[in-house]
């Protein structure tokens, strides 16, 4: 017989003693099945008789497996031989005189995500870092796996992670940056000899800690992650292990990289000037407001969203403008539209009233406004608030937070999140309490599923419309669930003989399948077009995701948000289907999602 394979060969794959072995599947689902493959290539590789030499089948598929598999936190079910993983084209690699492949549970690799200032990114590419913004700031990743201890690992059988950070910054010098020389208790390093000095660590992300910490144009971070596993309290083995992308000159010198993948960071750095803009009462009135902002340099007050404070004049006085330290009396107007450059100070100006004599006027009462940890209250402060008139405070919590108490001349009013002092006629106090948010009861749903993004996860028909009464088949719900999975990328080891490889929905069947997120009927088929109708599927999955819409902010923007002329706003599940077909930013306080 003739070995040969019908292409040409590199001077590795020359170098490779490739020759035939039987492989025998047990448990599959058609029984025992043997396949003739070529040790050391492609499991693609068969024996082509006509032709007389082994060809490259593309379309060739691992046998199914016989039974569905019993799902287990953290890991995936491959067929393996001599303890090694199959795949649909991977290469064969057996020392074993006759392989037996066998079903077995092999580790997930996590799941790894770039992040910067603590929130993910949407990808490896050039993380931005705005000094501007609160700190501490760092980059770095965030990795994920089902058997960390904070999610379902336990005592005795978790992972944990280590980090190996590199500063390479450029040609000049190599893998030794700035970073590895000053930091050598963080950031690993290469020796003269060539010797990598590897510094292992529990950090996930660095520090940023200014312009000297950018790394762009050719320079840039990279971290090795290296991935264990503890079994039953035993010896932690390595299971997962990132490439480093150092230049090998021959073979591959990263010996313990378990995948091909390696991880860089380019970080850009930015700061912009800012000036002090202050605000001062003057000897006639008093101000309402925040009164001191910090303006990027070349902006305004309202491009930056910032409002110049009210005035309450005194009895007897009215207030004319405000006067800069140019020398300019401006309105309030013009100060807001006023390109702001360096610090900047305005002083309120204000003229007596004609004819009086002091003795007249509005009366004028104080309300001291004030917010404890976890959120703030506007306005704030001292405020002037004329006799007889009325004034509305609104409380906001913090992300995080939500409003415990507000406390009206020190009697509790509840946890409202606005309240108004009526026909005002003396002073008054207002206080607001926050408390930090309970984390809700980890169901396990947010381990594979996105709770926090409200993204659109279902679309209407072509036609314009939603068909809430229509009933959604089996096959249409598992396409919605796969929408919202954190990680699609998972290897198919459970198929139905009633789905089509090539059918619309065949990916998300056998992904949510092979997690064993939705099962079969029985027979080994999946039932593709069973039904349920298309508005308890969306209120369904709103619950399980603890999804609820802000019915005031949708009504009242109604005509912003994507509707459907046969979903009107007195269907049952109106609600609900504007939350799953809108995209949104919300925040929750009072215990419910308000939309922004």
């Amino acid at each position: 017989m003739d070995y040969t394979v019908g292409r040409s060969f590199t001077g590795a794959v020359k170098r490779a003693l490739s020759y035939p072995v039987t492989l025998t599947f047990q448990n599959a689902k058609e029984g025992v099945i043997k396949q003739d493959k070529l040790n050391y290539q492609s499991i693609q590789y068969e024996y082509d008789e006509a032709a007389g030499f082994w060809a490259v089948n593309q379309d060739y598929l691992l046998p199914q497996p016989a039974g569905e598999q019993v799902s287990k936190p953290g890991y995936n079910t491959f067929w393996t031989v001599d303890d090694k993983k199959l795949t649909d084209s991977g290469k064969i690699n057996i020392t074993s005189d006759n392989p037996t492949v066998e079903i077995d549970y092999v580790i997930q690799n996590p799941t790894i995500q770039p992040v910067a200032d603590g929130t993910v990114q949407a990808d490896f590419h050039t993380l931005s870092i705005d000094l501007d913004a609160a700190g501490p700031h760092t980059v770095g990743v965030q990795v994920s796996h089902p058997l960390l201890k904070e999610q379902q690992g336990t005592e005795d059988t978790y992972v944990y992670f280590q980090y190996c950070w590199w500063d390479e910054s450029g040609e000049e010098s190599g893998v030794n940056g700035p970073r590895s020389r000053a930091e050598p208790e963080l950031f690993s390093s290469s020796a003269e000899n060539g010797i990598l000095n590897r510094v292992k660590t529990e950090n996930a992300v660095i520090p940023i800690d200014g312009q000297e910490h950018a790394r762009t144009d050719g320079h840039y971070y990279m971290v090795e992650i290296y991935g264990y596993l503890v079994e039953n309290g035993g010896t932690p083995e390595l299971f997962y292990k990132s490439h480093h992308n150092f230049i090998d000159f021959g073979s591959d010198s990263d010996t313990e990289a378990t995948v091909s993948r390696s991880y860089t960071l380019q970080v850009e750095v930015t700061q912009v000037e800012r000036h002090a803009v202050l605000f001062q009462t003057g000897e006639h009135g008093t101000l309402e407001g925040t009164s001191n902002f910090a303006v990027k340099d070349g902006s305004t007050m309202r491009k930056s969203g910032y409002p110049v404070p009210s005035v309450a004049a005194d009895s007897g006085y009215s207030f004319t403008g405000w006067l800069g330290t140019d020398g300019i009396t401006r309105t309030s107007n013009e100060v807001l539209d006023l390109t702001v450059t360096g610090d900047m100070t305005f002083t309120a100006q204000y003229a007596k009233d004609s004819g009086s004599g002091g003795s007249t006027g509005t009366t004028r009462y104080t309300i001291e406004a004030s917010a404890g940890h976890g959120g703030g209250i506007s306005p704030d402060g001292r405020v002037r608030v004329s006799r007889g008139s009325d004034k509305t405070f609104r409380i906001t919590p913090d992300a995080g937070y939500e409003i415990a108490d507000v406390l009206v001349d020190g009697e509790s009013v509840g946890a409202v999140s606005r309240y108004t002092f009526e026909t005002v006629r003396k002073n008054h106090t207002i206080e607001a309490e926050f408390r930090a948010v309970e984390k809700a009861p980890d169901t396990g749903v947010d381990r594979w599923l996105n709770t926090t993004d409200h993204m659109a996860y279902l679309n209407g028909y072509g036609t314009g419309l939603f068909g809430p009464d229509d009933h959604m088949t089996r096959a249409e719900a598992a396409q919605m669930f796969y929408n919202l999975l954190l990680d699609q990328d998972v290897s198919s080891t459970v198929r139905f003989t009633d789905v089509p490889a090539d059918a619309w929905y065949a990916r998300a069947v056998e992904t949510l399948a092979s997690l064993g997120m939705v099962e079969g009927v029985g027979g080994g088929k999946f039932a593709p077009e069973r039904t349920i109708t298309r508005a308890e599927v969306t209120a369904i999955t709103n619950r399980l995701l603890d999804r609820a819409a802000d019915e005031d902010y949708v009504d009242d923007h109604a005509g912003e948000l994507r509707q459907f002329p046969d979903v009107s706003a007195s269907y049952w599940a109106y609600h609900d289907i504007v939350e799953a077909t809108n995209a949104h930013s919300y925040r929750v306080y009072d215990g419910e999602e308000h939309w922004m």
